[in-house]
């Protein structure tokens, strides 16, 4: 597959039409020297093991079908379900460092182990499975990083995000595999052609990481044909079931575990197989090689010799047997970090980072078809004596506009001094609501409403500005509270507290007194207009009230809001003014 290195975020569409033609290479598995005379053959290493794992060559030439002509008629029988398996081989690499000599290790039994390593390294003869000391040893310009499992979490999961899109059938297999039922999603996007070169525009341009795809019938089918693809280039496809068998029987028996089993020989069986480095010496030790050598087998022996679950995971390799995966649901938070390549005191750098965090959070919540109406930012200094500086944005509605939050972003980074260099940048909210686009009229012929509307949204953007430039919690407003006490039923509040209690039929004043003035002899100087409204209240808080209010005018002609006290009647009050 051939790509043009284009601006994907400006359009898509013109990626899909400058991706040339994706062809499918055959599929094949390791050849085994099977057991020659009855007796068994001689078996590897773990860490010879390891590297022929690592280095497939074909040995049989199978039939795939080509992406590009991808076309069938009404009759062509296809299965409904298409699972679409993207394995990213070398992730922890794609997300360490930039060196070209870079090596990912881990420990296994108090020995660091090599588990990935750079293309320029394995070239000097580096390979997942060797000890650390070893690589050094053939390669001493190596730059060596502890495996950092918690960010390639972090990464998959952003990566699943980013799939959700496409499919809501998702499922994350194991630290490096993600798998999405596509067959209901190419009516959606024109083809299976279409969606995998969109898929794969995006991962190798906007990404910029390393994968491998492959379609089946079924889950593991497709994990099993991905993970032993060689080339991003070729997409292997099998479009039935009936098919699986044949496709399926030329690969090596070491197809059945997965990548991590190839990296460090000594582990056992994982979540997503259920086959052991010990098995596979097993299948050889039988003279098996390849899948279709396992198939031939009864399974009554491979169900007493292997289990129930080894017999199973066949099953449901070929379709026999149901494999309910465990679909994926993006969390309703968002939480991202950034590390600076240098520290930094400089507001604009930092904002820079920001900005690449702002278009990871406007993908997810146009994802999600959300918005957001608080973002925490936090940054992470040099200096350990420093704690984290943490920055809030308050918005007065939920919304996902990157101009709108990065200017406001802007507003509050300059009035921000640092007190030490930066180092990391995270951007997170927790606050994610469903996305509701303010109406418009498309031709304006309602020039009022449209007026009005342009109004309201430029007073909220003056709103979130002056909060934006002044600070958090310095920008209040009047709401309503469920008391009918009207010296309690009001209270300043916050950015966005929505409460609405005020009943419109009542008649308010305008301007409420801090206190009530009494008046000496209203029946002299006021005209009662409207009432009484009785107001009775508070006697389980120990502030009762017994009150008829009145809507009164005085002698110069302004109408008063005034109230008898029932407890002492012949006390008037004035406790309002109409405007």
């Amino acid at each position: 597959m051939k790509l043009v290195n284009i601006n994907t975020e400006k359009n898509k569409q013109a990626v899909l039409s400058l991706v040339e033609t994706t062809k499918f290479k055959e599929v094949a598995g390791v050849g085994v020297n099977p057991a020659v005379n009855g007796k068994k053959s001689t078996l590897r290493s773990d860490y010879e093991l390891a590297q022929k794992l690592q280095m497939p060559h074909r040995h049989q030439e199978q039939a795939k079908r080509n992406i590009d002509s991808f076309a069938f008629s009404q009759s062509d029988h296809v299965d409904d379900s298409l699972w679409l398996c993207i394995y990213f081989p070398k992730l922890s690499i794609d997300i360490a460092a930039t060196e070209e000599y870079r090596v990912i290790y881990q420990e296994n039994k108090g020995q660091c182990v090599v588990y990935k390593t750079s293309e320029v390294v394995s070239k000097n003869g580096v390979s997942p499975g060797m000890s650390l000391d070893a690589a050094r040893i053939l390669c001493p310009e190596l730059k060596a990083l502890r495996r950092d499992e918690k960010a390639e979490d972090q990464y998959m999961q952003k990566l699943a995000d980013w799939a959700y899109r496409y499919s809501s059938d998702l499922s994350v297999i194991n630290s490096n595999t993600l798998v999405l039922e596509v067959g209901s999603s190419t009516c959606l996007y024109k083809g299976l052609k279409t969606l995998c070169d969109l898929m794969a525009a995006q991962l190798l341009l906007e990404w910029k990481i390393d994968y491998r795809m492959a379609v089946s019938p079924t889950p593991l089918a497709s994990m099993t044909l991905a993970q032993q693809n060689d080339d991003k280039d070729d997409i292997p496809i099998i479009m039935q079931k009936q098919a699986l068998r044949s496709e399926l029987g030329g690969l090596s028996i070491e197809a059945l575990l997965v990548d991590e089993q190839k990296s460090v020989p000594v582990l056992k069986k994982t979540k997503s197989t259920a086959f052991s480095i010990k098995d596979i010496k097993s299948f050889h030790s039988m003279g098996v090689s390849t899948l279709s050598d396992l198939w031939r087998l009864p399974s009554e022996g491979l169900l007493v010799r292997f289990g129930v679950e080894a017999l199973a995971y066949l099953e449901r390799l070929l379709g026999k047997q149901a494999d309910p995966v465990k679909c994926y649901t993006p969390a309703l938070r968002f939480d991202s970090e950034l590390e600076l390549p240098l520290e930094t005191k400089n507001n604009k750098l930092v904002l820079q980072a920001l900005s690449m965090l702002l278009d990871e959070l406007v993908a997810y919540l146009i994802t999600q078809d959300a918005g957001t109406d608080t973002i925490e930012i936090i940054l992470s200094h040099a200096a350990s004596q420093h704690l984290p500086t943490s920055l809030n944005i308050y918005l007065r509605e939920y919304i996902r506009d990157k101009k709108h939050i990065f200017m406001l972003l802007e507003e509050r980074f300059n009035r921000v001094s640092l007190l030490a260099p930066v180092i990391g940048v995270c951007l997170r909210t927790n606050s994610i609501e469903a996305y509701s686009a303010s109406p418009e009229d498309l031709f304006e012929y309602d020039i009022k409403q449209t007026s009005s509307n342009k109004n309201s949204n430029a007073w909220k953007v003056l709103l979130e500005q002056f909060n934006a430039r002044l600070g958090e919690n310095r920008i209040t407003s009047i709401g309503s509270v469920a008391d009918h006490r009207p010296e309690r039923a009001w209270r300043y509040q916050q950015k966005n507290e929505h409460r609405e209690y005020s009943n419109k039929d009542l008649l308010r004043p305008t301007g409420i007194f801090p206190e009530a003035v009494r008046l000496v002899s209203y029946q002299k100087q006021l005209e009662l207009l409207h009432g009484p409204e009785r107001i009775e209240n508070g006697w389980w808080d120990g502030d009762d009230i017994r009150r008829d209010y009145y809507i009164a005018r005085d002698q110069s002609g302004a109408r008063l809001w005034v109230y008898c006290d029932l407890k002492h009647k012949d006390r008037w009050y004035i406790h309002g003014l109409f405007g």
